[in-house]
């Protein structure tokens, strides 16, 4: 079955239709039952969750985060360089 919402008065698939369904098909849409309310409180509460974690993560992660990204950065131009016989 195909996923869609309703945007605006407009049906918007939520994934690629299967490629063998001509224009112009009909189709049947049913509503699923879940209130676009409740999708909202389920990002709402991801959202305050993601949040507070974030809230609490230690500083000098970041940090280290930023120094090995780095270093990965100048290993793959390093990488490249040989391969490339520039070194």
């Amino acid at each position: 079955m195909i996923r869609a919402v309703l945007s605006n008065g407009v049906i918007q698939p939520m994934e690629p239709l299967p490629p063998d369904w001509p224009d112009g098909q009909e189709l049947r849409v049913e509503p699923d039952g879940t209130a676009p309310t409740d999708r909202a409180q389920d990002f709402n509460q991801w959202f305050q969750d993601l949040d507070s974690l974030c809230a609490s993560a230690d500083p000098e992660d970041d940090q280290r985060l930023q120094v090995a990204l780095a270093e990965a950065h100048e290993e793959a131009k390093a990488m490249v360089r040989r391969d490339m016989g520039l070194e």
